[in-house]
């Protein structure tokens, strides 16, 4: 269930329109049921304009879900092969004809021509979905493997897959340490223009505070391309910055960085998670400067609270668009936002839950071909599933 701040948060630093009233239309396409239910990661455009996504479960498998197609066009879903594993939150990514991605321990390929899904190497734990690099290889992370233990389990890693021949190459690039220099990553990476590497680690850094146990409030690195790693940034520098990031970093046209922080931010979101502020977003300039951008508010201020996994991603007219989880009032049951190229932030839309409408956006948006936005629930909708849940999800669609 989504879970609801119980306080304010501290205000935006952005100027916030409250909800837009520019011209857009929001629709469910799809109403998920128990044959593949509850979305779990941001869906992908193949080149012949099918999107796609991962489900957390099926009928026949509660906890290892499927691989579904949606035609824009027509709104139809097409159920693929299940996932022997549970499928993680971070999605799959089109590459060489391919889609690609990962579950709990496994590397796997789909081939949506013959629908053969082929296990492709082994992996410890990897949340964040994969990344293919300018040269098709592949990169992730995973939360508890390595060589370092962090207490009980290990600290995590970044990997990369090249191929070699008819197989593929699994290689451990980095292990996080107990230390500085992050541990626990849960989202998956970016390459920038220059053909670094990027991504976050939801615990560690430099910033010890946020918690008695002092384990750090997580960090922004970046692996250059001869193979420097390095912190860039720590969270929790101090009581108004974001906390604990899980979302992929994406890289704006000017060069600038940005991401979402789950929590932090001055506010007081304290349900669930890490109990402290409903979350931020965040830019790290092209000279290195780190500044919040706009901090959630929560109940209260008609904003949406807890990005969660969900990144941002930028529109052809230089916008930032992302969702948060859960929000205030009607908005209750989660946003998508716009930060406008003026610096304008606005909800688009107010999710309200329910059989009409989805739940939980924790996974974020993606920008098809025609320019439209499109987003999953995990929540929500018309029909109703086998487990605990009574809703089964949904797949909808923002046109701008």
């Amino acid at each position: 269930m989504s879970l609801l701040c119980k306080a304010f948060a501290a205000g935006a630093a952005l100027s916030f329109v409250g909800v837009s009233a520019s011209a857009m239309t929001y629709s469910v396409v799809h109403n998920f049921s128990a044959g593949a239910y509850a979305p779990d990661s941001r869906l992908v455009q193949d080149q012949n304009g099918i999107l796609w996504g991962t489900t957390q479960s099926s009928y026949n498998h509660p906890y290892g879900g499927k691989v579904f197609s949606l035609d824009p066009g027509s709104g139809v879903v097409k159920l693929w092969p299940s996932f022997s594993k549970y499928a993680y939150s971070g999605g799959l990514v089109y590459e060489n004809g391919y889609l690609w991605g990962v579950t709990n321990n496994e590397v796997v390929r789909l081939d949506p021509s013959t629908g053969r899904l082929k296990v492709v190497s082994g992996v410890a734990g990897s949340m964040g979905g994969l990344m293919a690099d300018s040269n098709g290889n592949l990169w992730g992370t995973t939360e508890y493997s390595g060589s370092v233990n962090c207490g009980g389990t290990s600290c995590g890693t970044v990997f990369e897959i090249t191929p070699n021949g008819s197989s593929y190459n699994y290689t451990t690039v980095h292990n996080f340490s107990a230390g500085t220099d992050g541990r626990y990553p849960l989202a998956g990476l970016m390459q920038d223009a220059n053909g670094n590497i990027w991504g976050t680690t939801s615990e560690g850094g430099a910033n010890t505070q946020c918690t008695p146990g002092g384990i750090g409030c997580g960090t922004v690195f970046e692996i250059a391309a001869d193979g420097t790693y390095s912190v860039v940034y720590s969270f929790g520098a101090n009581s108004s910055d974001g906390t604990y990031p899980a979302s992929r970093l994406m890289q704006d046209r000017n060069g600038n960085i940005w991401g979402t922080t789950q929590q932090g931010g001055g506010g007081n979101c304290t349900t669930g998670l890490y109990g402290g502020g409903c979350g931020t977003v965040f830019e790290i300039a092209a000279d290195g400067t780190y500044s919040v951008v706009h901090r959630f508010g929560g109940p209260g201020t008609g904003d949406g609270a807890w990005p969660f996994f969900a990144g941002l991603i930028h529109d052809t007219n230089g916008s930032l668009w992302g969702t948060t989880l859960a929000g205030d009032g009607k908005c209750w049951a989660g946003t998508a936002f716009e930060i406008a190229s003026n610096g304008t932030y606005s909800v688009a839309h107010c999710f309200t839950g329910g059989k009409t409408d989805g739940e939980s956006p924790g996974y974020g948006l993606m920008l098809d071909t025609s320019g439209n936005l499109w987003g999953t629930t995990e929540l929500g909708g018309s029909k109703t599933c086998d487990r605990s849940l009574s809703v089964c999800g949904t797949a909808f669609e923002i046109t701008p």
